[in-house]
């Protein structure tokens, strides 16, 4: 991975932090503005974190199953479903392994890259 590369997607990791921390203080949860600021922030960090963890994999994985159908709108269908249903798994496991510290592993192999 080049430098180049390593900065642009902290530079996404950094605006989408700063989008969840804008909605997260536009939220109030438990009555608490200081922790939903904190904590709807690092969701949608440690979430761009975990789908560039994990979408590749599970992308390679699924992609091998085929669909057969005689009909193409049906077809159709079914690899919609089928797309919809894989970013619906990378999602919910993006968001746990960015969450349980992935995040956190990413940024700090990428900032030695962009920075040193």
């Amino acid at each position: 991975m080049t430098k180049e590369i390593a900065r642009r997607q902290l530079f996404v990791g950094y605006i989408l932090a700063i989008i969840g921390f804008i909605i997260g203080a536009n939220y109030n949860v438990y009555d608490n503005r200081i922790l939903s600021f904190l904590l709807i922030g690092y969701i949608f960090w440690a979430g761009y974190w975990g789908w560039q963890i994990t979408s590749k994999p599970i992308n390679n994985f699924f992609s091998t199953m085929i669909v057969i159908d005689s009909n193409l709108y049906r077809l159709f269908y079914e690899f919609l479903v089928k797309k919809l249903l894989v970013y619906c798994i990378i999602l919910s496991i993006s968001l746990v392994i960015g969450t349980c510290g992935g995040a956190i592993y990413k940024q700090v192999v990428l900032s030695s890259i962009a920075y040193l």
